[in-house]
C-alpha cells in the first residue's frame, strides 16, 4: 500500500510496494494493477505512462485511497 514517510535525508516522500487493485466482475475478477512498486522522493518528479485501459487511473485512485 502507498505511505508517506517523512522526508529524511534521502527517505521516499512517497513508496508504494507491490500495489495490487481487483475488481469483481460477472466473469470472475478481472486484476486492473498487479505488482506496482515505485518510490518518490524529495525534488523527483513521476511519470506514469502507457495505452488506454493499462491502469494508469486506478494506480493513481488506489494510492490516493479512493
Amino acid at each position: 500500500m502507498a505511505e508517506s514517510v517523512e522526508n529524511a535525508a534521502g527517505a521516499a516522500l512517497l513508496q508504494v510496494d507491490d500495489l495490487q487493485v481487483e475488481f469483481r466482475t460477472r466473469d470472475g475478477v478481472a486484476k486492473a494493477v498487479n505488482g506496482v512498486s515505485y518510490s518518490v522522493r524529495a525534488g523527483e518528479t513521476l511519470a506514469v505512462l502507457g495505452e488506454s485501459g493499462s491502469g494508469k487511473s486506478v494506480t493513481a485512485q488506489a494510492v490516493m485511497g479512493i
